[in-house]
């Protein structure tokens, strides 16, 4: 039912749908970014990645975004089964190096770069919080078609894991495309 992947968002969704056709949605966000220790004035890329935690793909990145994609839901069978509540989470960290304040602010290039692979890292979380807000718009559409909680437990889980891989897929793409982040300025 869940998987574990790369991303920064804190996304909480809760859907009440069973007697109430219409399902409402509370979507919150939140990120956590950890600081890796890296020695004073060693910037350049190996050096930095040699510090850097391990990534979901097993190699070391300056930057790095993990993240996690979750849903459960509860529900009853009565003629059909119904569905009483869905939630969806996705939490991420993302992990860039600590640089002393005193070498950025003489050096304008390597701020930019931090800066840029920053943002980078936060693009990663743009695909597992677009997975479960598409998760979130196919479960509203369920209604009660389905006869037993297993076909709607199959159906769920089946959507669910298929937007995930999609997410992982982009994510893929997205380093693929910013040659992991260097198109974007975070450079070392």
């Amino acid at each position: 039912m869940s998987q574990r992947c790369e991303a920064r968002f804190l996304v909480l969704a809760v859907i009440c749908v069973g007697l109430n056709p219409l399902a409402v949605a509370e979507v919150k966000q939140s990120y956590a970014v950890r600081y890796y220790e890296v020695p004073y004035g060693e910037y350049q890329y190996r050096q930095l990645a040699q510090y850097a935690p391990m990534c979901v793909d097993g190699k070391r990145y300056v930057g790095c975004t993990k993240w996690d994609l979750r849903w459960s839901y509860k529900h009853r069978q009565d003629l059909r089964c119904v569905l009483l509540n869905f939630s969806i989470a996705v939490t991420g960290t993302i992990y860039i190096p600590k640089i002393a304040e005193q070498s950025l602010s003489k050096n304008p290039i390597l701020r930019r770069a931090v800066d840029a692979l920053l943002r980078h890292e936060e693009g990663h979380l743009d695909f597992p919080v677009q997975a479960a807000y598409r998760l979130e718009h196919e479960i509203k559409k369920i209604g009660d078609r389905y006869k037993t909680c297993t076909e709607l437990g199959n159906f769920i889980d089946k959507i669910g894991n298929r937007l995930l891989l999609d997410a992982q897929q982009l994510e893929r793409k997205y380093d693929a495309e910013t040659n992991h982040g260097n198109k974007d300025g975070a450079i070392f």
